[in-house]
């Protein structure tokens, strides 16, 4: 009884606001128009008329930020109705779209183009973070004390000395994801029972995936040597991610590792020859994601799954708008860009 009053109103919210989400048919229509603008406008014709404006953008960027404000705003609606400790959890996930805010800030930021901020999103969120003092900080040090009355305080300060020394911003943005999924599984931890076995599964999947995209990204662009990847593994994952905590990976088997784990979650054996690509590793992400959604909207309905899925479909869905307005920019035909998306025919 506990759980159908916690979650039956939020439940209802949700099965309605997954109608609005883009159908194959609108895919099509999107990336059939020819060019940025007849994308634009199909898109129009869809549940994103009502927060994007008439025109688009003239910039790729420009778009995105668009697109990532629209998305937040109908996955905010689904939150209306929870108190407690599952508004705890959705305010994290919420929160996922003020972290991308926040690195993209960070980027701007170590290099300089500070142009780029008026593609920022500065509605708040969940916490007020001062997008600009980040933009317009003298040193590293300022931007974490422009922080210090947000979550993310702690994880940048903690990235400094690292910062200093390797002069990448990439690990300052571990740091922010490590602490992100820190919070966010300790979260689903304090709801107890079902909700947290269910919500750490979910989290687990994508946990192992970053892992190793992390892995491959600290290997191959910054010559990590393969026995400090565990300083960098983001806890919370399955076995996989604990043989990276451990130190039981190696730089032999690290494809061998990113197979059994392909493996396991896909049966196209096809994906196996593609792990050298960072961007392959990412599309597995997503399907996993996917998959994991669409489990939980076909289970028992008043439990956090219903929160879950929607946030992880929300997700995939701004992922596959960016990617059409990316290669509608580039002029890719329409036929390989349906076939970049994920999830589209779930439905």
């Amino acid at each position: 009884m506990i759980a159908l009053a916690r979650y039956a109103a939020t439940n209802a919210i949700i099965r309605t606001l997954l109608s609005d989400l883009l159908a194959k048919k609108d895919y099509q229509s999107i990336t059939s128009a020819q060019s940025v603008d007849g994308a634009w406008a199909e898109l129009r014709k869809t549940c994103y008329g009502r927060w994007i404006p008439e025109e688009a953008p003239r910039d790729l960027l420009g778009i995105e930020r668009i697109l990532s404000y629209a998305s937040v705003e109908h996955f905010r609606r689904s939150l209306k109705l929870l108190k407690g400790k599952p508004l705890n959890v959705a305010n994290l996930l919420l929160s996922r779209w003020e972290l991308d805010d926040l690195e993209f800030a960070l980027r701007i930021w170590h290099g300089g183009e500070k142009n780029l901020a008026r593609h920022l999103t500065f509605a708040t969120l969940v916490h007020d973070v001062p997008i600009y003092e980040v933009v317009e900080a003298e040193s590293i040090d300022a931007v974490a004390l422009a922080l210090r009355h947000t979550p993310y305080f702690e994880p940048i300060a903690r990235a400094i000395p690292r910062y200093k020394a390797k002069k990448s911003i990439f690990y300052v943005e571990i740091e922010l994801e490590k602490d992100y999924y820190s919070r966010l599984c300790f979260a689903i931890s304090e709801l107890g029972g079902m909700d947290a076995k269910n919500g750490l599964k979910i989290v687990s999947a994508e946990i192992d995936l970053t892992n190793l995209m992390l892995m491959r990204r600290l290997v191959e662009y910054f010559n990590v040597e393969v026995s400090s990847l565990k300083d960098y593994a983001i806890p919370g994952g399955s076995q996989i991610s604990e043989s990276v905590i451990s130190g039981e990976v190696t730089k032999d088997n690290l494809v061998e590792i990113e197979g059994k784990l392909i493996e396991k979650k896909s049966a196209s054996p096809s994906h196996r020859d593609r792990l050298s690509s960072i961007s392959a590793l990412e599309g597995f992400v997503r399907m996993i994601s996917i998959q994991a959604a669409t489990r939980a909207l076909v289970a028992y309905p008043f439990t956090i799954n219903c929160v879950f899925a929607f946030y992880l479909l929300k997700r995939n869905e701004l992922q596959n708008l960016r990617t059409i307005f990316s290669a509608a920019v580039l002029g890719v035909e329409q036929s390989k860009v349906m076939s970049m998306l994920h999830g589209v025919d779930l439905e």
